[in-house]
């Protein structure tokens, strides 16, 4: 293969920005010329540590963080776009996005809709690396344009840094090992080797609240709009970013803006000066970020820890943004300094709760049953406080409930179809919130002994863990793509030594999660039942 190699050769020198003082001071340069501006260069060794740089004009030099790195591209509205392709095979199948530190790439071409980038002639040998290699079709990457969403089986020997060979680095790989399930519902084997191995405290977990299952959004309820999903995004949307220790600082893309002190151009609007996400203080706390937290003034705000996780903990920010603002493919990175050493570390949101699970319908078996119609009036619909949804026990006294659901959704990845796709691979469960005039919230999830699946799409909770487990994968999202099964209610609330009596009312709250750790994201809705 790699005597076949057909590489491009060197352009003349350019103008250059100097990048920030680095780990690797002593290694010698990467320059090159952007054919678009305002794009981040990132230099990205297999360990995931990294140098970056925004090419304001174009020109762009950086000193890496290793002898040989990947260049990988971030757009000026903070999306990942894709990898530099140094050269490729004389079929076009194999791509080289191997780089040397001193080369001088010379022009670089970045092709917007098929997600990548090229250099415009061919680079001296002495600056390219070989073992950093792509499959590809006519010397693209088949990972560029997708994030990483292509079936490609992991070789016998993987490019450093890139488990399934796709030309996307894994720490910018929606899926690593290439099997077409995203990364985080992925429980195969190799992909949680490869995970664990490649573990970083800095995570981006999304949570959607849900609330009273008559306000939740689902794509697949009738009368439901995109501006619909838009709002409850941007109303109802947290993130918890997992830190790194030495006091972080988050660089979302952009810089700021010259005719503006207080503006910021380009970026993750969500993250950047000006824009919409604030710091959580408290429950309906919060303040601007990063305008809170940037004590140098540089627009990059500094990250602390605002949760009860031990240190070096995450951050939590609420972005009001909507499904176009906050996407698969937004790149953030953490900037640390000690003692006058820059070190960079980038990853990328996978995806992101843009809808919750959706109630379709219960039964008790007892004769009480309802197929929900959407949408439901807040003041006089059922499974409201008041009115909860009518059940009654069992010959053996239990309360059982056989509960069907919409899966929850996000933004599809191109070439997926349609607008929304349905969540797989996720774990659903419940816990108790109140009982009659007791507040119980206290109450960890139902045990797994209240729970009976009733859909060959699940399988018991997994990895120890309480609930059901979801073995269909991602599909476009469709009211037909439902979940069932059924909740022992009598049975939860006796674990925790508490009883269902005849007219209380209990509020139940259904969650759906893609793991069961800090770093896992999901989603969550209640309603109300009566006991009879």
């Amino acid at each position: 293969m790699r005597s076949r190699l057909f590489l491009w050769c060197c352009a003349a020198a350019v103008l250059a920005l100097v990048a920030p003082a680095t780990a690797a001071t002593k290694r010698a340069p990467i320059s090159g010329t952007l054919s678009k501006r305002g794009y981040t260069v990132i230099a990205l060794a297999a360990n995931g540590k990294a140098t970056s740089v925004r090419a304001s004009h174009g020109g762009f030099s950086l000193r890496p963080p290793a002898d040989r790195v990947t260049l990988q591209l971030r757009a000026p509205d903070g999306i990942y776009a894709g990898p530099v392709v140094i050269g490729s095979d004389q079929h076009g199948a194999i791509a080289i996005v191997g780089v040397r530190a001193g080369a001088r790439l010379g022009r670089i071409a970045i092709n917007v809709r098929r997600g990548y980038a090229s250099v415009a002639r061919r680079v001296a040998k002495r600056w390219v690396d070989v073992s950093r290699w792509a499959r590809a079709r006519k010397g693209v990457p088949i990972g560029a344009g997708n994030f990483g969403l292509v079936r490609s089986k992991p070789p016998r020997v993987s490019p450093p840094g890139d488990l399934d060979a796709d030309g996307v680095p894994d720490v910018f790989d929606v899926d690593v090992n290439g099997n077409l399930i995203l990364n985080d519902v992925d429980r195969s084997t190799l992909s949680r080797a490869r995970m664990a191995q490649a573990e970083s405290p800095f995570y981006i977990a999304t949570s959607l609240f849900g609330g009273w299952y008559g306000d939740a959004v689902n794509a697949n309820a009738r009368a439901v709009t995109d501006a619909d999903i838009d709002r409850s995004l941007a109303t109802n949307e947290y993130v918890a970013i997992g830190l790194l220790p030495g006091s972080p600082e988050l660089d979302c893309g952009g810089a700021p803006d010259p005719n503006n002190p207080q503006g910021w151009i380009g970026g993750l609007s969500y993250c950047t000066r000006g824009g919409t996400g604030a710091m959580v203080l408290a429950p309906g706390q919060f303040e601007p970020f990063p305008a809170c937290c940037d004590p140098d003034g540089n627009g990059y705000g500094t990250l602390t820890n605002n949760s009860h996780l031990p240190p070096p903990g995450s951050f939590s920010l609420k972005p009001n943004a909507t499904s176009s603002q906050i996407r698969t493919g937004d790149v953030l990175i953490q900037r640390v300094t000690s003692n006058g050493v820059t070190t960079d570390t980038p990853t990328m949101l996978p995806f992101v709760f843009a809808t919750t699970l959706g109630l379709v319908a219960y039964d008790d078996g007892q004769g009480n049953a309802a197929t929900i119609s959407y949408p439901v009036d807040p003041k006089t619909g059922p499974g409201i406080f008041g009115n909860g949804f009518q059940v009654a026990a069992g010959p053996n006294g239990d309360v059982a409930l056989k509960l069907t659901f919409w899966r929850p959704q996000r933004k599809s990845i191109p070439p997926e179809p349609g607008s929304w796709t349905d969540i797989g691979k996720l774990s659903y469960g419940a816990n108790i919130q109140s009982v009659g005039a007791s507040n119980v919230q206290a109450l960890t999830n139902c045990p797994q002994s209240a729970y009976s699946v009733n859909d060959p799409n699940l399988s018991p909770g997994q990895d120890g863990n309480p609930g059901v487990t979801d073995l269909a994968t991602d599909q476009p999202a469709n009211p037909a793509n439902t979940v069932t099964y059924t909740l022992n209610v009598t049975n939860c609330l006796a674990a925790f030594g508490l009883a269902w009596n005849p007219g209380e009312e209990v509020q139940i709250r259904f969650w759906a999660v893609d793991g069961f750790s800090s770093s896992s994201s999901g989603t969550d809705m209640w309603a109300y039942f009566t006991r009879r």
